[in-house]
């Protein structure tokens, strides 16, 4: 840049190496060089196509999803076959929604870009429309066809893949996947976290630490550390709350909400849902909690005895809004008939229509904490007292 500060093409490539490095290492400050980079051509008043581009990636990537799709409107009427705005504006409505609209982007990219970039935008909308089979066989095509393609491109087709086996419950398939990709792309951190989720969905926090080890510096790492650190009882799980909690902050001091499910994630997974559990001789506090709404059942038992049913009572509901939508948070109070030895929770909310549907569970007695992740293949925990 210093050499050519009036080029356009050498402020992408900066620009975009800056992107690439904050994908990487999970830090949106890199996003902001990148921003500033690219600021003088996107700020003119005929704006090149190139640059609003790369503007709109920004964008995308903090999850500014209106500004990044106005700008994409923009940069099409400049450049009507811009490729890369027609998959990142396709990836935009897959996000939101509007699947039709996505499939005309995805049209728009082969078009523009050519077959093997559009069955990849095609195969990801397969997923997301509960195709998740069709999804995995064009998605195998593709990889078939184009091992020959960058290091990038064929770990994005495998992230893909794993997604869509993560959609039909296959979980060999699933990490498969994900390691062939980390294998492509060993320091890209939504791989790293995409797969430290799948370890986590898993009840496999051991392997999240070694995994994310050298990636502290990512916020969302950080986060999954935190909840690995949780869910295997270390005693550096105050710590680790707390440091998550003050990078938290920084962002809001910054004026930064561009991780709100990041934030929101971590929310739920030490506050959200409160059971009461009110007994003849002893209470306790438990915190169970999910994105939305939650069906539980909660069974005490005294040891040796036989079980009974807790009466359980919503108390209120409060929703949450965060940059990627609204949550509900319910508040529930149980009462047992007998001081327990054991408690035996059920959840089962959407599990029979969506297995990739996770609920998060967090109990404290007596300053101890205990965590498990409540999914299809643990619905039902047992708590020890």
């Amino acid at each position: 840049m210093d050499a050519r500060p009036g080029s356009l093409p050498a402020a992408k490539r900066l620009a975009d190496a800056y992107v690439d490095y904050s994908r990487q290492v999970g830090d949106a400050h890199y996003a902001g060089y990148a921003e500033a980079v690219i600021a003088p051509w996107v700020r003119t008043a005929l704006p090149p196509a190139d640059a609003l581009v790369t503007q709109t990636i920004i964008l995308q990537y903090r999850h500014q999803f209106s500004e990044a799709r106005n700008l994409l409107q923009k940069t099409l009427k400049i450049d009507p076959r811009n490729a890369q705005a027609w998959l990142t504006l396709a990836t935009l409505d897959m996000v939101q929604g509007d699947y039709q609209a996505a499939a005309k982007g995805c049209a728009e990219v082969s078009n523009a870009a050519g077959i093997e970039i559009g069955l990849g935008c095609l195969g990801s909308l397969r997923a997301f429309t509960g195709h998740a089979r069709q999804s995995l066989a064009i998605l195998h095509q593709l990889e078939t066809a184009s091992r020959r393609a960058s290091a990038s491109y064929n770990a994005w087709v495998q992230g893909l893949q794993a997604e869509s086996a993560e959609r039909l419950g296959d979980w060999p398939l699933a990490e498969t996947h994900y390691r062939n990709a980390l294998k492509l792309q060993p320091r890209d951190n939504f791989l790293l976290v995409a797969y430290a989720d799948f370890l986590l969905d898993r009840a496999r926090p051991e392997e999240v630490m070694p995994l994310l080890a050298d990636h502290t510096q990512s916020d969302t790492a950080f986060l999954r550390l935190a909840l690995a650190q949780s869910a295997l009882h270390s005693d550096q799980v105050k710590l680790y709350t707390w440091i998550m909690a003050a990078r938290f902050e920084a962002l809001r001091l910054r004026g930064s909400d561009y991780f709100g499910r990041e934030e929101s994630r971590f929310a739920l997974a030490w506050i959200v849902i409160a059971l009461t559990i009110a007994c003849l001789a002893r209470s306790s506090v438990v915190y169970a909690h999910s994105a939305s709404d939650a069906y539980l059942t909660l069974t005490s038992a005294r040891s040796g005895g036989a079980g009974n049913i807790c009466t359980i009572e919503p108390k209120r509901q409060m929703i949450d809004n965060h940059a990627d939508g609204a949550y509900v948070a319910l508040f529930f109070e149980a009462l047992c008939a007998h001081v327990p030895r054991k408690l035996t929770l059920q959840y089962t909310l959407f599990f029979t229509i969506d297995p990739s549907h996770r609920g998060f569970f967090v109990m404290r007695v007596n300053g101890d904490i205990a965590t498990a992740v409540l999914s299809p293949e643990n619905a039902k925990i047992d708590l020890s007292f």
